[in-house]
This record gives C-alpha cells, sequence and structure tokens, in this order.
C-alpha cells in the first residue's frame, strides 16, 4: 500500500466515525448514528476511533524512533499526516499529534494538550528527531512502512 493509499484509509476511518456510523463500543447495539450525537459525544467517540486506531498502529508497526523511553511511529506527518508517541517499554500509548490535532490519552492532559510529552523536549529528543527526518527523504522513507 503507498502513503496516499495509507492517508486515504486513515482518512476514510476518520470520516467513517460520523457517515458510517462506527461505534468506538460496538457492542452498544442502542448506540446512536453520529449525526444524532451532541458535539460532546461526537468529539467523545472520535477520540476514542482515534486512541483505537493508534494502538492498532502501534502494535503492528516498528517504531521509527526512540527517545527518552519514548517511541515514535510517524504515519507521514511531513504529509500532514499523524505522529504517535507511546511508552517504549510498554508500547502504552501517550498521545497522538497530525492534522491539526492533538490527543492524549492522560485524562489531566486535555486542554492545552502536551504532545509530544513533556520528557521529549526535556531531553532534546525534538532537536534528535529533527535531524533524522532532515536526513531522509521522506516520501521514501514513508513508502517504506508497511
Amino acid at each position: 500500500m503507498n502513503k496516499t493509499s495509507q492517508l486515504t484509509s486513515m482518512f476514510l476511518l476518520l470520516i467513517c466515525t460520523g457517515i458510517c456510523n462506527v461505534n468506538a463500543d460496538s457492542n452498544n447495539s442502542t448506540s446512536k448514528p453520529f449525526s444524532e450525537l451532541s458535539k460532546a459525544e461526537q468529539i467523545e467517540r472520535s477520540e476514542k476511533n482515534t486512541i483505537k486506531y493508534a494502538n492498532m498502529i502501534i502494535q503492528s508497526r516498528k517504531t521509527d524512533f526512540s527517545c527518552a523511553n519514548i517511541g515514535v511511529i510517524d504515519d507521514g506527518s511531513a504529509l500532514d499526516g499523524s505522529v504517535f508517541y507511546f511508552n517504549e517499554s510498554t508500547r502504552e500509548l501517550t498521545c497522538v499529534t497530525g492534522m491539526g490535532f492533538c490527543l492524549s490519552t492522560d485524562p489531566k492532559d486535555k486542554k492545552p494538550c502536551h504532545c509530544p510529552p513533556p520528557d521529549w523536549k526535556a531531553n532534546g529528543c525534538d532537536e534528535k528527531y529533527r535531524e533524522l527526518l532532515d536526513s531522509k527523504d521522506l516520501l521514501k522513507w514513508y513508502g517504506r512502512k508497511k
């Protein structure tokens, strides 16, 4: 699958959250269609589905970069995709950024969202990661991921 297909698939997953009535709680047969939910319920469902998608990516792909026990999987951030930050030891999602949003799994870290995690900047990981990205032909690098 090429990068365009991957981005299209992710975009469709997010869109499908609303249009196709994809529920974060698929066992709940009484869930309302997305369009009938309040704004707060729509946000909550979208966040749950984003976290579900992020966890799937974290469990199925190799780490692109690691620093200060924070793992990163870059899903095309230079092309407006997402970056998933997680605990390298446990592979538990910490936060997601990309496409103009920030989502943290820490309930105390909702507004403003701190992503990447504070330890990332404190250990100079942002500069190290930028050096890695600057050294890559990003279209080829993103295209190599499966």
